[in-house]
């Protein structure tokens, strides 16, 4: 279903101070597009099987060190025969049908993440967990981490929140990097999963035009 009212498609404008000034209207593109949960479900799977190292490995029997030489001759001892002390069943052994390592990689075509991301963001938008921010600057020569929880705390933020900016900031990041459950993304590090897990989505108002520019 495509989100049509106009009213679904405002946010809360906060001014850099973190006060409220209105509300700004989000293009149907990001924040209009209609729901398609299978798409979604494909790009999160793809996204969380991609994140994976597949590296986990055991110790096979080409892998084990020891056991080239028979424990012990095959008849006359009264033992059971064996054939090497590196066998599954002994102590030290190898492991048997253990991870040798594999790929977890999945293909998930331009078209589809970007369907994915703007069903997530229209959601988002409905849901009113969209703001809109006219510029995130900090008070002081140097952003602290002290001005950056002033920021939320004038914008009333305390669950999970990411802030999405048109480009990194360095300094920014340092101040915010002690905040739980505060992430900074750019348009370019923008994760599906930040939109479907976080509870307030805050857009620096240039990060949107970057963001459409940036899908095409």
């Amino acid at each position: 279903m495509r989100v049509a009212e106009d009213q679904k498609l405002n946010a809360p404008l906060f001014s850099a101070a973190g006060e409220k000034r209105g509300n700004e209207a989000l293009p149907a593109s990001l924040f209009g597009a209609p729901q398609r949960g299978a798409a979604v479900h494909q790009a999160v799977v793809a996204a969380l099987a991609n994140a994976r190292q597949g590296t986990a490995q055991t110790r096979n029997r080409s892998r084990v060190s020891g056991g080239g030489a028979k424990p012990w001759r095959q008849k006359g001892t009264g033992r059971a025969r064996q054939g090497s002390i590196r066998a599954p069943h002994w102590r030290h052994g190898a492991v048997v049908f253990g991870p040798n390592g594999r790929k977890y990689d999945q293909r998930a075509p331009k078209k589809l993440r970007q369907a994915a991301l703007a069903a997530a963001l229209s959601a988002a938008a409905a849901e009113g967990r969209v703001a809109v921010l006219e510029e995130l600057r900090l008070e002081g020569e140097r952003p602290t981490t002290k001005s950056a929880r002033s920021l939320l705390d004038t914008m009333g933020l305390k669950a999970d929140t990411v802030l999405i900016g048109k480009a990194h900031d360095a300094a920014l990041s340092r101040a915010f990097a002690n905040l739980p459950n505060v992430h900074l993304r750019t348009t370019r590090s923008l994760r599906l999963t930040d939109v479907l897990v976080a509870d307030h989505l805050i857009f620096v108002r240039d990060a949107i035009a970057a963001l459409e520019e940036l899908r095409g």
